[in-house]
């Protein structure tokens, strides 16, 4: 078919733009193609697992409902990061506030938590999950086995700014700062990857499957970004067993893990290390996953662009070629603000 089919016509910059950003989402979308394990995004307003995992579905463990200056309990029904109707998250603000201020003098928190998860046979994994954090550091985030020594960990390090605790089978590394204080009340992505097949490199900081996916030669790369910034590996780190340079291997997890979010217990049994903040979209995936992949994580929750529609140009009587532009632009007969080749 001829290109003067379907003409075209100058597109302005900020058309450029658009047209930009949606072929950005599109394949930053289609290059995810494997599913979670577990999956809690909240949209529903409850703690529903959305993985492919069996189980899994969060509830909330609220120690004190209303403390002494009237704190609530946790919630599933705070807006998401893309701030789109029906996007909720996860809220533990009061978490850290209940315990230091309630009436009564026990431990106390807010938590999500669930005994059902199924992760047999984890070596690998990649967890992500989006932090929105309002108050104190020195916090857990994601705890997974024994409490006291969990199989995976996950926190913020109350030693630097914005810094990550993480920890395999209670052996805990910490980064340095990842993101500057003008964060503290907006949402960032968060994704860490750890190889615990103990296979490469005979230490924790020469693993040579990490540094070919990331990069990185330790066993474990911190990855973050933005509602605007693209994941980034921030840092590498190298996971031991408490014998200096010898890797931590897998992860002590089994077929009945107990999972914690906002905090590494509940009720009474709770902490003072609350998760004072909001969190959403919270994945696990066996096995490590791609920079793209991980992108792909972020872009399907960040706020999307103006609505990208699929625009199908026949290039033969059976083979159309599509993309994604704005909706706002008109197509069809009308001009377009770019122009499809067909290669003969």
């Amino acid at each position: 078919m001829p290109d003067n089919q379907y003409p075209t016509a100058p597109a302005s910059n900020a058309t450029r733009a658009l047209i930009a950003a949606c072929a950005m989402l599109g394949s930053a979308v289609s290059a995810l193609a494997v599913a979670p394990l577990y999956q809690w995004n909240f949209d529903n307003a409850d703690g529903a697992n959305t993985g492919t995992g069996p189980g899994g579905t969060l509830v909330l463990n609220v120690g004190l409902v209303t403390g002494g200056t009237g704190y609530a309990a946790g919630s599933f029904g705070v807006p998401g990061v893309s701030g789109r109707a029906g996007d909720k998250a996860f809220n533990a603000q009061n978490s850290y506030d209940n315990y230091r201020e309630g009436t009564s003098s026990s431990r106390i928190t807010n938590a999500a938590a669930v005994s059902s998860l199924d992760l047999t046979g984890l070596t690998q994994f990649t967890i992500t999950m989006w932090v929105k954090r309002s108050g104190f550091k020195a916090v857990d985030l994601l705890n997974i086995g024994e409490p006291s020594h969990p199989g995976i960990s996950i926190g913020l390090d109350g030693n630097w700014g914005n810094g990550i605790i993480f920890g395999i089978n209670g052996h805990v590394v910490n980064t340095g700062d990842l993101w500057g204080a003008g964060y503290d009340s907006d949402w960032v992505f968060l994704a860490i990857a750890y190889n615990g097949t103990n296979t490469v490199g005979g230490a924790c900081n020469n693993d040579a499957i990490m540094k070919g996916i990331y990069g990185t030669t330790g066993n474990a790369s911190v990855i973050t970004g933005g509602t605007g910034a693209a994941p980034v590996v921030v840092t590498g780190l190298g996971v031991h067993d408490g014998t200096y340079w010898v890797p931590s291997g897998a992860p002590v997890v089994g077929a009945t893990d107990t999972l914690f979010l906002a905090n590494r217990e509940t009720n009474t049994d709770g902490t003072a290390n609350g998760f004072d903040g909001q969190m959403d979209d919270i994945r696990i995936y066996k096995g490590l996953l791609t920079l793209s992949e991980i992108e792909g994580i972020r872009a399907s929750a960040i706020p999307a662009p103006p609505a990208c529609a699929s625009v199908c140009a026949p290039v033969s009587a059976s083979t159309p070629t599509c993309v994604l532009v704005p909706s706002s632009v008109t197509v069809g007969r009308a001009p377009l603000p770019l122009r499809l080749h067909h290669r003969n």
